[in-house]
């Protein structure tokens, strides 16, 4: 009986003892990679190539350590032909990514080379270009375009990110966009209202069709590499669907500015030499000009899409394994042929719509109201 009651105080303890102890003892805190900026100081060692052509460099990186300390480290360089990753040399700026490693000690390896630099001087030109040839109005445009990026890093993307309606949240926050980055670009003025009025009556169109196509065509936004790390990593949470709707709407942004403005200004221009033109005249004369941005618009954005997704349609034109209507039907080229028709189809239908309502406004207003 002794040991009966021992042996039942002993495993009452346990269960008592055991969840305690459980929630006490220390979890290991995973490390994450750290990255650092570093220059090549020396090359100590290169091994021959192996079975499939890598190579590996042993050499030595000066770079700032956590507390800004200049130390020498040594580091490893895969060299591969096949990414193209070639040797490093002496004075090559590089990026080092440092793995952490309790049992053999802290990895260190070149991840990739530093190109930032180099990309800030391609900003400044840019620049500097918009500002010599754009003057006033050309900072003006930087100032929108600054505008617009900030509103979608600073709004768009966190909400999105925090769970919100993907389409709800890029569409409040593309007339934001609209709004700051036009009238910025174009100034505070009535023909530039009346591109704001017909850009978002363009982008409501837009999102209706975009969200029609994407069902209709039963794409669920797992078409690109992008979208199946965002599934799986600390966003798994996400909307894919609403966030592939969220880039077409994007997309069609960054162009419907070109087009309403352009034929508001055509309207302006046309109403300011002929006055006293009717609407039915005025919509008929800036609708040819709109034809010939129609035309223009429809061999750029189908070669702009189509480049940008370049490398896919090689990697597909160069597979056996499926027919060709298989591959047309799969979601990474039909997530690119209903974007580009989508975007393409909103942006033709900004040209009668901008025309409409800068001809209406201007033919129906007092003359008064016109300057």
């Amino acid at each position: 009986m002794k040991a009966l009651r021992l042996l039942k105080l002993t495993v009452f303890s346990f269960i008592l003892i055991f969840p305690i102890s459980v929630a006490a003892a220390p979890t290991p805190e995973y490390q994450p990679d750290e990255y650092f900026r570093g220059s090549v100081v020396k090359i100590k060692q290169e091994s021959a190539p192996d079975e499939s052509g890598i190579v590996l460099q042993m050499v030595d990186v000066s770079l700032k350590d956590a507390s800004g300390t200049k130390i020498i480290q040594e580091v490893v360089n895969t060299v591969d032909k096949k990414t193209k990753r070639g040797p490093v040399k002496i004075g090559d700026d590089v990026v080092v990514i440092k793995v952490p490693d309790t049992v053999n000690g802290d990895q260190f390896y070149i991840s990739d080379n530093y190109r930032l630099g180099n990309i800030a001087l391609f900003a400044v030109l840019f620049f500097v270009v918009v500002l010599i040839l754009g003057r006033w109005r050309g900072l003006t445009s930087i100032v929108g375009l600054i505008g617009g990026v900030a509103v979608l890093a600073g709004f768009i993307i966190p909400l999105i990110v925090r769970g919100y309606n993907p389409l709800l949240v890029v569409t409040t926050g593309s007339l934001v966009i609209i709004c700051v980055s036009m009238f910025f670009a174009h100034g505070f003025n009535k023909s530039t209202a009346l591109s704001v009025v017909s850009t978002g009556i363009t982008l409501a169109l837009a999102s209706v069709l975009a969200y029609t196509a994407v069902h209709l065509t039963f794409l669920f936004g797992t078409g690109s590499e992008e979208a199946m790390f965002v599934s799986f990593g600390s966003t798994d949470s996400l909307d894919l669907r609403g966030i592939l709707l969220a880039g077409i709407i994007i997309g069609t942004l960054g162009v419907l500015d070109d087009i309403t403005t352009a034929q508001t200004a055509a309207v302006r221009e046309l109403h300011d030499a002929k006055p006293n033109m009717t609407f039915a005249e005025m919509f008929g004369r800036v609708m040819r000009i709109g034809r010939e941005h129609i035309a223009s618009l429809v061999n750029t954005l189908v070669l702009a899409y189509a480049g940008a997704s370049f490398p896919l349609f090689l990697l597909f034109y160069t597979s056996n394994a499926q027919p060709l209507w298989a591959l047309v039907n799969s979601q990474q080229i039909a997530e690119e042929l209903v974007r580009t028709l989508v975007g393409s189809t909103s942006l033709v239908l900004a040209v009668p719509i901008s025309s409409a309502i800068a001809a209406y406004y201007y033919t129906k207003k007092p003359a008064l109201d016109k300057k």
